[in-house]
C-alpha cells in the first residue's frame, strides 16, 4: 500500500478516478501538495499519464514554463492551495494561464478555471484538496480574436476598471464628469452621478477641506499630493471612515489653455494600512510592558507606551529625543552598545534580569531589573532603520528570588545556631543537606559521617524502628508530626543504647510549594524520662528529683486533685501550694486556653491513661510561656489508679522556632505561588494577543497575492512575500515559546516507552525524511519514568535538527544510540545521584555540524549559528531540549566539528 493514500481504500481511489471532469486529490503537505489521485479526464487534458503524476508533487509534476520567469503561473497557484490550508474553506481562481509540459520538453499555452476545496475530518482536521481545473484555452483564444474594440475604447474601458480611484472634477461646481468603477464602488454610488456637482452628490465633503484643497489646485494651477487624508463617506446612511493617497491634477478643456477648467482626482484607498498602523499602535500602547522603537543613529525615541513612561519616569515629551538625551544615565552602561549592534547588523538580542541603573528627578539613583529583546525595525525594502524595544520589568520578580535566597541562607544559620538539635533531609532518600552540632551529638556520628549523605546509611543504628515511615509521611502528605519522649536506639559509647526524644517533622517546601525534604527538629529528653522513671520506683527520690528537675512537676490523687507541686512550679508562677491545690491551676492559665485546658481534663482524668497537652502558663511576672505537660497514672497492683504524677516542660523557644519556620515557609510559598501564576498568565496572554495579529498579516498577505499580485511589481512581491515568510516565522517563535514555558507545569510521570516515542516522531517527520531520502537508524530504547509528551518533544527536536542541518545534496543518516551508564562512566557527573541507574542515549547524524566551542550557546533561547535565509528555524529547539532534561534530573550536551556532523548525548535517569 503506498503510504501516501493510508486512509483511503481501494474503492475509494477508484471512485474518485471515474468522477467526471478535471481533477485531482493533494495531499495539504505545504510546499509539495503530493498528488495522491487523478481522474480520467485529468490525464487526457493535461496529456499525462496517471502513473507519471500520481506520487509526485503537483509542481514537480506541472514545472512552471520556462516563458514566465516570474512565476506569476505557479504563485497564483500556490498562493490559492495555501489559503485553502490556512483557512479550510474552499477557494476559486480567476481564469489564469498557467502553460503544460509537452512530451518534447517544450510547453503548451492553457487557460484555466480552477477551484481548491478542503476535505476535512469529523474532528476538523484537513486532510485533503481537490483540485479541479477547466480548460478554458479555447474560449481565451477565441476571444483574443474576437477582439475588436478600438485602442480608445479599450483604454476607456481600462480606465474605467483601474484599480486606483479616479475621476474628473469640472466647474466651479466640480460637476462629476467622469468617475471609474472603483470611485463609484468607494463613494456607494451608480453612474447616474456623472453630471451632477460633487457636493450634490457627497454633501458630507462640504466641511472635511477636500474641496478646498481642489480649490487650491486650480487656483495655483499645479498638482498637490495628500497623503492618508481622512473623509468620512455617508454609504447608505451609514458613515463610515476612509483614508486615501491623492494626487490632484489640474484639468484642462483643449490642449494649450492656461487655466485649468478642472481637477484630476487620483487616488489610492489606504484605509486599511492606517488601521493595521493604529492596530500596532493600539498595542504598543495597551500592552502591560515597556514597548519602544527607536529611531535612526541617534537612537530617537518615535514610539513608546505607558509602561515605558512610568519604567524611565518621563512624559511623552520624551518622544522625538535621542536615547541618551532622554536618559543620560545610561551613557557608561552598556544599552547603547548593545542597541547600536543591532541598528548595524541587524542580530537581535536578548537579555533576562539585566539590571538597569535609572537617575530619577529627585537625584536618586533606582536599579531596576528587566527582561528585554531588540530587534531590528525594517522599512518596507528590508533596510533598517531602527530598533524594535520589548521590555519586561522583573525587578519584583528578582527582588523576590534575592529575598528567597536570603530567606534561606537565614533558615541555614537558624539551623546552624539553634540550641536545639536540628537539620534538613532533601528529597526521597531523605539526605543530610544540613545540620548543626547538636543533632551530630545527639546521632552520635560526625560531620564527615553524615553529611550529603541519606541519613539512614549514615546512621544504620535507626533502621527499622519507624522512623522510616514517619519521615516517608510526611514527605508525601505534608502534615506535620510531633513525638515526644520517643525511644530511639543510637550510638552511644561504642554500643546501641535507648534515648528518649521530642522532635517535630516539618515539611520542607521549595517555591513552587512542593516538598523537597524533611525539617526535623530534636531534643533529648532522655535524662527527663529516666528521672521521672526513678521518680515511680521511690517516693522519697521522686520529691527529691522533682524539686531537681527543670521542668514544673506535680501529683495528684486518682480524682485529679492536685495536692503537690516541686519548687519549680511556684518559682515560675509565683504562687503558693495553698492557691494552687485542687483545681487552683486554674488561675495561672491563658483566658483564651482555659476553657479547652478544663474540658480535656475532665475527659482524660476517668480514662486513667497517660495524656499531654499543650498550653500557655503565667509566669510571676505576667509573660505567658508555652508548656508541654504530661501527666501519667501511678496504677496499684490490680491495675486502679492511686495517684498521677506530672511535668510541665518549657517549650516556648520550640514553639517560637516551629511558628517563624513555618511563617516563613508559608509566606515564601505564597509569593512564588503568585508570581508563578502572574507569569504564566502573561505567557499564554502574550502568546493569543500576539498570535493574533500575526494571523491577519498572513491572511491579508495571501489575500493581496491571490488578487493583485499581476498588478505588483517585482520589487513590491519581493516586499509582500518577505511580509509573509516574517509573520509566519514570528508565529512559529511565538509557539516553540509557549511549548518551552508550557514545560514549567506539573506533568505526570509515568511509564514510557522511549522505542513507542520514537516511532510517532518519525511519522510526524515522515515527509520531511522522504524528501530528503533520509535514513534513520535506532537502537532498542528503554522504558522511562518520564513526561510522554515532553519526551516527544525532546526526540522530535532532535532529530528534525539533524534533518535540517543537513549537508547539500548528501541524504541525511540519524544514528540514535542507547546504553546503560556504567559505575565508573556516572562516577564523571558528580551532579548525578550516584545510587541510580541512568541510560546515556546518543544521536549522531552526518549533517553540517558546529564549532565546539560554540557548545553551549545552542542550548540558548533564540540563540542561532545560522541565518534564516540558510536555515529554518525559531532558535528554541535546543533551549527546549535542555529544559525537558533537566525537568527529568538528566544532562544533555553537543560535540562536533564544523562540517562532520554533529553528536547530542543525553543521560536520563531509568
Amino acid at each position: 500500500m503506498n503510504p501516501l493514500t493510508t486512509g483511503l481504500s481501494t474503492l475509494d481511489i477508484r471512485v474518485f478516478q471515474a468522477m467526471p471532469g478535471n481533477s485531482a486529490l493533494l495531499l495539504p503537505n505545504d510546499p509539495l501538495f503530493t498528488v495522491l489521485a487523478v481522474t480520467d479526464s485529468f490525464c487526457q487534458t493535461s496529456g499525462q499519464a496517471r502513473a507519471a503524476l500520481v506520487g509526485k508533487g503537483l509542481f514537480e509534476a506541472f514545472p512552471n514554463s520556462p516563458d514566465d520567469p516570474a512565476q506569476a503561473s505557479e504563485k497564483r497557484l500556490r498562493a490559492s492551495l495555501e489559503l485553502v490550508v490556512a483557512t479550510k474553506k474552499t477557494n476559486s481562481l480567476p481564469i489564469h494561464r498557467y502553460d503544460i509540459p509537452r512530451s518534447d520538453g517544450t510547453f503548451e499555452e492553457r487557460y484555466w478555471s480552477a477551484v481548491n476545496k478542503p476535505v476535512c475530518s469529523e474532528s476538523g482536521e484537513l486532510l485533503y484538496i481537490i483540485h479541479s481545473a477547466e480548460d478554458v484555452t479555447f474560449k481565451i483564444k477565441e476571444g483574443q480574436r474576437e477582439e475588436a474594440f478600438s485602442s480608445q475604447e479599450k483604454a476607456y474601458r481600462e480606465l474605467m476598471n483601474a484599480p486606483m480611484l479616479m475621476c474628473i472634477l469640472e466647474g466651479a461646481e466640480h460637476t462629476i464628469r467622469l468617475a471609474n468603477e472603483n470611485t463609484l464602488d468607494i463613494w456607494g454610488r451608480t453612474a447616474e452621478v456623472v453630471g451632477m456637482p460633487l457636493l450634490h452628490v457627497l454633501p458630507e465633503l462640504k466641511s472635511q477641506g477636500f474641496i478646498e484643497r481642489i480649490n487650491e489646485v486650480k487656483k495655483k494651477n499645479r498638482a498637490l499630493h495628500l497623503y492618508e487624508m481622512p473623509l468620512i463617506l455617508d454609504r447608505q446612511g451609514k458613515k463610515e471612515k476612509f483614508y486615501f493617497d491623492f494626487i490632484l491634477q489640474p484639468y484642462y478643456e483643449n490642449e494649450g489653455d492656461l487655466a485649468p477648467t478642472g481637477v484630476i482626482c487620483l487616488a489610492h484607498n489606504v484605509t486599511e494600512q492606517v488601521r493595521t498602523r493604529q492596530r500596532f499602535k493600539n498595542v504598543v500602547e495597551q500592552s502591560p510592558d515597556p514597548i519602544l522603537i527607536l529611531m535612526g543613529e541617534d537612537l530617537v525615541l518615535e514610539v513608546a507606551n505607558q509602561a515605558l513612561f512610568e519604567l524611565w519616569q518621563v512624559g511623552p515629551e520624551a518622544l522625538n529625543k535621542p536615547f541618551l538625551e532622554i536618559l543620560p544615565e545610561m551613557k557608561d552602561q552598556v544599552f547603547g552598545e548593545l542597541l547600536r549592534n543591532v541598528l548595524h547588523t541587524g542580530e537581535p538580542f536578548h537579555g533576562n534580569e539585566v539590571p538597569a541603573l535609572f537617575r530619577r528627578k529627585n537625584g536618586i539613583e533606582e536599579t531596576r531589573y528587566v527582561n528585554f529583546s531588540y530587534q531590528a525595525y525594517r522599512e518596507a525594502d528590508g533596510s533598517i532603520s531602527g530598533v524594535l524595544v520589548i521590555a519586561t520589568d522583573v525587578t519584583g520578580q528578582v527582588l523576590a528570588k534575592q529575598k528567597l535566597l536570603e530567606s534561606e541562607r537565614n533558615l541555614r544559620n537558624t539551623i546552624l545556631q539553634s540550641p536545639v538539635a536540628m537539620c534538613i533531609l532533601k528529597g526521597p532518600e531523605f539526605v543530610v543537606e544540613v545540620a548543626n552540632e547538636r543533632i551530630y551529638e545527639l546521632w552520635g556520628k560526625s560531620e564527615e559521617e553524615m553529611l550529603d549523605r541519606p541519613v539512614f546509611e549514615g546512621l544504620p543504628e535507626a533502621r527499622n524502628q519507624g522512623l522510616e515511615e514517619l519521615l516517608q509521611h510526611v514527605y508525601t502528605t505534608g502534615e506535620r508530626f510531633t513525638a515526644n519522649e520517643r525511644p530511639v536506639s543510637l550510638p552511644r559509647h561504642g554500643g546501641v543504647e535507648t534515648v528518649y526524644i521530642n522532635f517535630v517533622y516539618e515539611p520542607f517546601r521549595e517555591g513552587d510549594g512542593t516538598i523537597s525534604g524533611i525539617i526535623a527538629v530534636a531534643i533529648d529528653v532522655t535524662e527527663q524520662v529516666l528521672a521521672r522513671k526513678k521518680v515511680e520506683e521511690s517516693e522519697e527520690q521522686f520529691s527529691t528529683l522533682a524539686n531537681s528537675i527543670v521542668q514544673l512537676a506535680w501529683s495528684a490523687d486518682a480524682d485529679g486533685w492536685i495536692y503537690w507541686y516541686n519548687d519549680r512550679w511556684f518559682d515560675y508562677t509565683g504562687t503558693t501550694l495553698e492557691e494552687m491545690k485542687g483545681w487552683g491551676w486554674e488561675k495561672v492559665h491563658h483566658p483564651d486556653h482555659i476553657d479547652r485546658v478544663v474540658a480535656f481534663a475532665k475527659e482524660a482524668w476517668p480514662k486513667g491513661e497517660p495524656w499531654e497537652l499543650i498550653f500557655p502558663l503565667r509566669r510571676h511576672d505576667g509573660e505567658y510561656r508555652w508548656f508541654l505537660t504530661r501527666g501519667a497514672p501511678v496504677k496499684n497492683k490490680e491495675g486502679k489508679v492511686v495517684r498521677w504524677i506530672g511535668t510541665n516542660t518549657d517549650i516556648d523557644d520550640q514553639k517560637q522556632a516551629e511558628a517563624l519556620l513555618e511563617q516563613r515557609v508559608q509566606e515564601r510559598t505564597r509569593e512564588l505561588e503568585l508570581r508563578n501564576k502572574e507569569l504564566e498568565q502573561f505567557t499564554y496572554v502574550s502568546h493569543h494577543d500576539l498570535q493574533e495579529p500575526l494571523r491577519k498579516i498572513i491572511m491579508f498577505a495571501d489575500m493581496v497575492k491571490e488578487e493583485s499580485l499581476d498588478l505588483l511589481s517585482a520589487t513590491s512581491r519581493k516586499r509582500l512575500d518577505k511580509v509573509s515568510d516574517a509573520a509566519r516565522r514570528m508565529s512559529a517563535a511565538l509557539k516553540d515559546v509557549l511549548n518551552y514555558a508550557s514545560l514549567n507545569r506539573e506533568e505526570l510521570f509515568t511509564e514510557t516507552d522511549l522505542d513507542e516515542v520514537m516511532s510517532i516522531v518519525q511519522t510526524d517527520l515522515e515527509l520531511v525524511i522522504m524528501e530528503k531520502s533520509a535514513t534513520i537508524h535506532s537502537d532498542h530504547l528503554p522504558v522511562l519514568r518520564a513526561v510522554p509528551q515532553q519526551m516527544h518533544q525532546l526526540f522530535y527536536n532532535l532529530v528534525n535538527n539533524a534533518l535540517k542541518f543537513s549537508r547539500p545534496a548528501q541524504p541525511p543518516i540519524v544514528h540514535i544510540e542507547c546504553g546503560k551508564l556504567l559505575p565508573h562512566e556516572l562516577k564523571k557527573h558528580n551532579d548525578l545521584a550516584q545510587d541510580r541507574t541512568y541510560y546515556l542515549i546518543t544521536v549522531r547524524d552526518n549533517g553540517i555540524g558546529f564549532r565546539q566551542d560554540l557548545a553551549d550557546r545552542i542550548f540558548g533561547m533564540f540563540q542561532r549559528l545560522h541565518s534564516k535565509d540558510q536555515y529554518a528555524g525559531t532558535g528554541i529547539g535546543l533551549a527546549l531540549c535542555r529544559k525537558v532534561v533537566l525537568n527529568h534530573g538528566g544532562k544533555i550536551w553537543g560535540e562536533s566539528k564544523e562540517g562532520e556532523g554533529a553528536v547530542f548525548r543525553i543521560i536520563l535517569p531509568g
